[in-house]
C-alpha cells in the first residue's frame, strides 16, 4: 500500500486493489506523512491463534468423546 500511496493513486483505487477501507488508506497515509512506523507493536495479534499441540489434542478428544456438544458450550469448557 505504500508504494501505491508514493505513486499518488487515489484513496478510492488502493482500497480497490489491496481490499482495506478507504479510512485505512487515510490512515496509513497519516502514518507515513508523520514518519511513523508502519509495523504492530511488540505482543500486539496472534495471541488467539497460538496453539499448541497438546491444547489442539485435547480439542480433538473432548470432539470425540461427545458429538453432540455445541461449539459455544466446547469454547466456554475450554477456557
Amino acid at each position: 500500500m505504500s508504494d501505491l500511496l508514493d505513486a499518488e493513486i487515489s484513496a478510492e483505487k488502493i482500497a480497490l486493489i489491496v481490499v482495506v477501507s478507504r479510512a485505512m488508506v487515510f490512515n496509513v497515509e497519516a502514518r507515513k506523512h508523520d514518519a511513523r512506523d508502519l509495523e504492530r507493536k511488540s505482543g500486539s495479534g496472534g495471541h488467539n491463534k497460538i496453539c499448541s499441540d497438546e491444547f489442539l489434542m485435547g480439542v480433538a478428544a473432548e470432539i470425540k468423546a461427545d458429538l453432540t456438544i455445541g461449539i459455544r458450550k466446547l469454547g466456554k469448557d475450554l477456557r
